[in-house]
């Protein structure tokens, strides 16, 4: 049952095949960033930054939530994805859809650019699909799954709003609000679907992470995920129909209360545990949570400013939010699903993998505050030491998953730390297929 498990996972399941563009995408981010960070200090419009960003938003972020969501909502729903036939189709529109996307934004080709966006919207509406049919089947829906039904609202939206933003190049028929579009685009992909799917994400995790038996507070995270929704929703709302700042800055500061419910929810649940059991998974998740929360601290100061919308501010508060927020999660959160999807112990068990990890969370903290300080000073010799700060961290993350992949590899599968509902998951996906 285990080998035919194992083989039904690594062969086909969605959740392995976009942990590697994942993992893939994350490595081409450390190797780029010294060249690549640079480019936040200077014009926004750079195609090189615009590609870039989005390798960050399509290759890793979208792709990571994409894993999460098919490994852990079959868990949150007891009810399976049934995703055999569509799940192809959907990696295979995803990874084609950055390829072409990726190249048209560098050659600033229109027709490739345009081609790669409906590759991509394809692909996002397949995982739309099946995770809504998901939703519906339900009996029970819980914080996570709440969570996932709100967030792909926030996706479906900033997906139509890239669409007509990738049909827009060349064209320019959105004309004068090109960067209106643009702004609420960002807002919804950013705080709309991905900062409501990690919290959701991350408070279904965090008890398997620190081994605790407190669980979060529901009525605590059904405020929190309110707030974050009702704040993003506004802010994007706001800076598309130009409304007023004082609507952006209340939205604003919706999202920051949610997010510091949502750190106090996770402080919570790891007190018990104690620094002894405070592992650096542990700080990337907080890491992301600070930087959430430092974002919008920034994108407030902005408005207090009354800075123009190509201001440094809502630059260093959108990389913040994608290398802060976002990557930062990734990479405490991916070992541990990597886990539960692989059937081998590819989470932090050894002290070696400990220690590495730590040295790459240093590293990619020190990058992501001296890249912002960067940004807001338009410095760019300080952006290349960020740059490589920031490859250190990626390159210890990449190490350490390669060195757990080849143990396991040569000495057969560990017992895993973490078993989730891995296995009645899989008996669920064995018994579909036939």
């Amino acid at each position: 049952m285990v080998n035919i498990m194992q083989r039904q996972i690594m062969g086909g399941h969605p959740a392995a095949r976009f942990l590697v563009v994942t993992v893939t995408s994350l490595a081409a981010v450390g190797l780029l960033a010294p060249r690549a960070l640079p480019l936040l200090t200077g014009s926004f419009y750079d195609r090189g930054l615009l590609a870039f960003v989005h390798l960050n938003t399509l290759g890793i972020i979208a792709a990571a939530m994409i894993a999460a969501t098919f490994q852990v909502l079959p868990c949150a729903l007891d009810v399976p994805l049934n995703a055999r036939r569509a799940a192809p189709i959907m990696f295979w529109l995803h990874l084609s859809g950055i390829t072409v996307f990726l190249y048209g934004f560098y050659q600033s080709w229109h027709p490739v650019l345009a081609t790669g966006g409906m590759l991509l919207a394809g692909g996002l509406s397949v995982y739309v699909y099946l995770v809504a049919r998901a939703l519906r089947q339900t009996p029970r829906l819980d914080i996570t799954a709440w969570h996932t039904a709100v967030s792909l609202v926030g996706l479906s939206a900033g997906v139509l709003l890239g669409f007509l933003l990738a049909g827009s190049k060349g064209t320019w028929f959105l004309g004068n609000v090109t960067l209106q579009v643009l702004s609420a685009h960002a807002v919804l992909m950013l705080a709309g679907w991905m900062l409501i799917m990690v919290n959701g994400v991350a408070l279904h995790m965090a008890p398997k992470l620190s081994g605790s038996d407190v669980l979060p507070w529901r009525r605590i995270a059904y405020i929190e995920l309110t707030l974050t929704a009702s704040g993003a929703w506004l802010v994007a709302g706001a800076l598309l129909f130009t409304v007023g700042r004082p609507w952006v800055a209340t939205g604003a500061s919706a999202i920051v209360v949610g997010e510091l419910l949502f750190v106090a929810q996770l402080v919570r649940i790891y007190l018990p545990r104690m620094w002894p059991q405070f592992g650096p998974q542990m700080l990337f998740v907080l890491t992301s949570s600070v930087a959430g929360l430092a974002a919008a601290g920034l994108v407030a100061t902005g408005l207090l400013r009354n800075e123009p919308l190509v201001s440094p501010y809502w630059i260093a508060a959108g990389w913040l939010a994608i290398g802060g927020l976002a990557l930062a999660a990734i990479q405490g959160l991916a070992p541990i699903i990597g886990s539960e999807v692989t059937g081998r112990a590819l989470n932090l068990t050894r002290p070696w993998q400990r220690n590495v990890a730590l040295i790459g969370w240093f590293g990619w903290s020190a990058g992501l505050i001296l890249s912002t300080v960067a940004v807001l000073k338009r410095d760019t010799d300080l952006a290349h030491l960020a740059g490589y700060g920031a490859s250190l961290g990626i390159g210890c993350f990449v190490a350490n998953l390669i060195g757990a992949v080849l143990k396991e590899l040569l000495h057969g599968p560990a017992p895993l730390a973490i078993q989730g509902c891995l296995t009645a998951a899989s008996v669920a996906r064995e018994a579909e297929s036939r």
